[in-house]
């Protein structure tokens, strides 16, 4: 029998009390990425557009990462909702240990494949020296970096924003002063350049893993042990999550494709289109953790038997975004100055970085359609449909059409800078329809037997 659904106000309640400390914590993750990058671009242009380089094997290592916690906090939320400890319990056993083989597989690939891969995407001799020397020292720590995403997300689909999002505030302070002391070499330290940009996303997250592991064990979220290992569970994982190991792989593979059209226009592009996209950071962090939020409670109401609620959940938290979102579009287009001149005191960089913001303002709103729906989609077991969309949007739109417009036709810089546009468009319209007609099948996914109904006791005959 389905439950009665929520209201309005309790819904709203339920989406704010998660989506603030997940947003909080996406923020904060990021936010680290942009002092580095405000930190390198003091150094020279061609650090800067090394980092942003890095950035592209970077987000493919947690791109498999991402996955597994996805497919975690859809059946912990689910599990959660069903209230069924036991079974949350098996599945946070099973992916931390899943993402830990994974994750040592993933940097042994990498960190032979690397260098071919930034080449690939453009990078001349001085970027790739950079590049490299960032990504070996954040290879040999990248076990953390993922453990501490899968442990956040056990934690988001158990329905607890807030430690993961405490945890990572003392995560960020340990980045910035390891970054600030070994990029500048302040604090008795060497001046390390980019490696320290490394050392100190790598220090600092491999301490926020500890810290949630511990908790993770005192609040019945995890055992650490490998008696009981779920094969069942780790299928479940699997089942899920894989999908968004694939969407992620679509999505870095396509941005690595993207760098390759911007390397044409040299290092100042690369650079602004850096700095841009960390200041567009401060809109959508926000709105994915948001689309955090909607697969963590259209999970919890799939399990507990809520259909009407889990629509809703994710129309709410799709509209808080679009709000947010939009009003920090019309501060990129008017203030777009006052935004490039926090990041780096470069002309050309800056004039170029102009630009890139006006086409930003345009793509806040169906940015965030985009991405709090996906995370609609993906707390309703939907992630196969969910990793189709990058594929549409990116490899049949952003990539033919920037190549197109930028270089056959003569639009330059800007002709690939306002794909980008029409890429989320697409993917915002695809979406939206997609979430506004489906049916939920989550229990179908996660194969969960049905419940014995109650057996209700008989009078005997004659009684």
């Amino acid at each position: 029998m389905p439950a009665p659904a929520l209201t309005s106000r309790e819904l709203f309640r339920d989406v704010w009390r998660l989506a603030w400390p997940i947003a909080g914590t996406n923020f904060l993750l990021r936010g680290t990425a942009i002092v580095d990058t405000a930190f390198v671009g003091r150094l020279s242009a061609t650090a800067l557009a090394g980092l942003g380089i890095a950035q592209v094997p970077l987000f493919l290592s947690m791109a498999v990462m991402r996955g597994l916690g996805i497919g975690a906090q859809v059946l912990i939320a689910y599990h959660t909702g069903a209230k069924e400890p036991e079974r949350r319990l098996k599945v946070a056993r099973a992916v931390v240990v899943l993402s830990t083989v994974v994750a040592l597989l993933i940097a042994v690939f990498l960190w032979f494949i690397s260098p071919s891969l930034c080449r690939l995407i453009g990078a001349d001799e001085p970027m790739l020296a950079e590049s490299m020397r960032f990504l070996y020292v954040y290879y040999i720590l990248f076990i953390f970096s993922g453990l501490f995403f899968v442990f956040s997300a056990i934690f988001q689909g158990a329905g607890d924003a807030r430690t993961p999002l405490y945890t990572t505030l003392g995560v960020n302070v340990i980045h910035v002063v390891v970054s600030y002391a070994t990029i500048f070499g302040h604090l008795g330290s060497p001046k390390l350049g980019v490696v320290g940009a490394a050392l100190g996303l790598g220090v600092s997250e491999l301490a926020g893993t500890v810290v949630l592991a511990i908790l993770a064990v005192r609040r019945g979220l995890w055992q650490p042990s490998f008696r009981g290992l779920s094969l069942g569970a780790t299928r479940a994982v699997w089942r899920i999550g894989a999908p968004t190991v694939g969407e992620r792989l679509l999505v870095n593979g396509m941005q690595g494709a993207y760098y390759r059209l911007l390397t044409g226009f040299g290092t100042a592009a690369i650079a602004a289109h850096r700095i841009g996209i960390d200041m567009e950071a401060v809109a959508f962090l926000p709105a994915l953790g948001f689309g955090q939020a909607g697969t963590t409670l259209v999970g919890q109401h799939l399990g507990a038997n809520d259909p009407v609620s889990a629509r809703r959940a994710g129309w709410i938290t799709t509209w808080i975004a679009v709000a947010f979102m939009g009003t920090l579009g019309l501060t990129y287009y008017f203030f777009a100055e006052q935004w490039m001149r926090l990041f780096t005191n470069d002309p050309e960089v800056i004039a170029l970085g102009i630009r890139f913001c006006r086409v930003a303002a345009f793509i806040q709103v169906p940015l965030a359609f985009a991405l709090v729906l996906a995370g609609a989609l993906r707390g309703a077991g939907e992630t196969r449909w969910v990793m189709a969309i990058p594929f549409l949007g990116g490899w049949m739109i952003r990539i033919p059409l920037g190549y197109l417009f930028g270089y056959v036709l003569g639009f330059g810089l800007m002709g690939v800078w306002w794909m980008m546009l029409v890429d989320w468009i697409v993917r915002g319209v695809v979406i939206t329809v997609k979430f506004s007609f489906m049916k939920f099948r989550l229990g179908e996914k996660v194969r969960i037997p049905p419940k014995p109904p109650p057996v209700v006791p008989t009078r005997e005959l004659g009684s």
